[in-house]
């Protein structure tokens, strides 16, 4: 009999190249470690800014100034934007998004952790492997790892289901509103 809940069971494990011959294993992340993620995403300040400078840019079609014209207005801004997102942000954000969906418990048992925080079904962090991916990991591997931790996350399909479901709460709480409305001003 096959699985009835099969789309929502975790995704099959991925191997991951870090360093020069390291396979570490990615798997989907649990809802600690989702947490920890999007504390991640949060430390990225100059990524609003950034993507309203490109949607400056790119959002107007029917503007009568020129793609380069707007992207001449908006460099300066752009450039300091861009410098303070990769200068300071990016690499802390995909470093910490790295560890955090590299601890694994394979990953843990290759390198080392401590046996007391495991029992207690903590997320637990392994300093050897820490140090393993502080030392080898390039950020080609990286970026190559983030573009896994997306599908392997199904946030595309995720984000999908989230949508409706605004969509439809939103509409509820619209339909609320006026029947409120309605209650007070009958007499």
């Amino acid at each position: 009999m096959e699985d009835p809940f099969k789309n929502l069971r975790p995704a099959e494990p991925v191997q991951v190249a870090v360093g020069a011959s390291a396979t570490l294993t990615l798997r989907e992340a649990n809802l600690v470690q989702q947490q920890r993620l999007m504390a991640e995403v949060q430390k990225l300040d100059n990524l609003g800014g950034v993507l309203t400078q490109f949607a400056t840019v790119l959002g107007d079609e029917e503007s009568t100034t020129s793609l380069t014209e707007r992207l001449v207005a908006v460099a300066p801004q752009l450039w300091k934007d861009l410098r303070k997102l990769l200068g300071s942000e990016f690499i802390p954000a995909v470093t910490g998004v790295c560890r955090i969906m590299l601890n694994t418990r394979e990953n843990m048992e290759q390198y080392g952790y401590d046996d007391a925080l495991a029992e207690k079904d903590v997320f637990i962090r392994s300093p050897k492997l820490d140090a393993k991916l502080q030392s080898d990991l390039t950020l080609i591997q990286a970026t190559s790892l983030m573009a896994d931790v997306w599908k392997i996350n199904r946030y595309a399909e995720s984000l999908g289901n989230l949508f409706p479901l605004a969509t439809l709460m939103g509409a509820g709480q619209g339909e609320q509103a006026e029947t409120e409305t309605e209650t007070q001003e009958t007499p």
